[in-house]
């Protein structure tokens, strides 16, 4: 049976099937911006394959966001299992957000987003 990727993000108390969720933006709002500009992942998209044994993982992931709602400048600052960072980079590019866009590309706003990995039910 072929196993894929759910990548989950944490929305406040919000929540999507079986997604865990877990939205926190960097503490220190880009220099000369208040406050962070919010935005909402609208889009997530699964990993094609992980590991056979693979159970579930987690993963910090910084970006910042253009005026689209696409992610740049992709970074993993922490992962559970190095072994599918590729992978969980593959799949986060093809997020999408959606909210203060604008604001956050034009700031340069990075973001932290805890994401939950777990094999697809």
């Amino acid at each position: 049976m072929k196993k894929s990727l759910l990548l989950g993000t944490a929305l406040a108390s919000l929540g999507f099937a079986s997604l865990t969720f877990a939205y926190s933006p960097t503490e220190k709002p880009a220099a000369g911006v208040a406050s962070a500009p919010k935005i909402v992942p609208v889009k997530t998209v699964a990993v094609a394959t992980l590991p056979p044994n693979f159970v579930r993982g987690q993963a910090n992931v910084e970006f910042t966001v253009d005026r689209n709602g696409c992610p740049q400048g992709i970074h993993i600052l922490s992962i559970s299992d190095t072994g599918i960072t590729r992978q969980v980079l593959q799949s986060f590019s093809q997020w999408r957000f959606a909210g203060a866009l604008s604001e956050a590309a034009q700031a340069n706003q990075r973001y932290v987003l805890p994401v939950v990995i777990a094999p697809e039910a």
